[in-house]
Parts: C-alpha cells; sequence; structure tokens
C-alpha cells in the first residue's frame, strides 16, 4: 500500500482480509439471515399472529353486529394492514441492523 511505501516502518494493526471471501461469506450469511426472516415472518407471524386474530374479529362482527358496517369492516382492514407494512418495515430495520 502507499502508505507502507511512504512510511517503511509502519506495521498494521489488522491482518489482510481476502475480498473475495469476505465478499461470498457475507453473501451467504445475509441469503441465510434474510431468508429466515423472511420465512418466519410471511409462514408464522404473519398467517398466525395477525391474520387468525383479524379473521376471528371479522366473523366475530358478522355474528354478533358489532363491525355491522363497511365502514368498521373498512377499519378493521385498515388496521391489519398498517400492522402488517409495520411489521415489514421492522423487519427490514432488523435486516439493515444485523448488517451493520
Amino acid at each position: 500500500s502507499l502508505r507502507t511505501m511512504f512510511l517503511p516502518s509502519y506495521v498494521a494493526q489488522t491482518s489482510p482480509v481476502s475480498v473475495p471471501l469476505a465478499a461470498l461469506y457475507t453473501g451467504v450469511f445475509m441469503a441465510f439471515v434474510s431468508n429466515i426472516r423472511y420465512q418466519l415472518l410471511q409462514g408464522i407471524v404473519e398467517p398466525v399472529l395477525i391474520d387468525v386474530p383479524f379473521d376471528k374479529l371479522a366473523k366475530l362482527g358478522e355474528n354478533k353486529g358489532i363491525v355491522g358496517s363497511i365502514a368498521r369492516w373498512r377499519m378493521w382492514k385498515s388496521i391489519k394492514a398498517a400492522l402488517i407494512v409495520g411489521v415489514r418495515w421492522g423487519n427490514g430495520l432488523l435486516g439493515s441492523w444485523i448488517a451493520i
């Protein structure tokens, strides 16, 4: 490097890293971790923890007149959509935090 050329007495504190191997390791790690996160999110969190409770609320509202109107049905649907967007956004933030 230029530093060792201009300062022959300089000794690097870190060992050199193979860039291709580091890129390969990072790519495999990111693919594995991202896939696990998205599989959990779309296989467990959304269908079990979000869809099931909201579907039960919708059925409860149909049977007992709690929802009762199209406006309330749209409100629950909007809340469900906002919750899914929030969970996916949080998953993206978690992924970017893990990558750092």
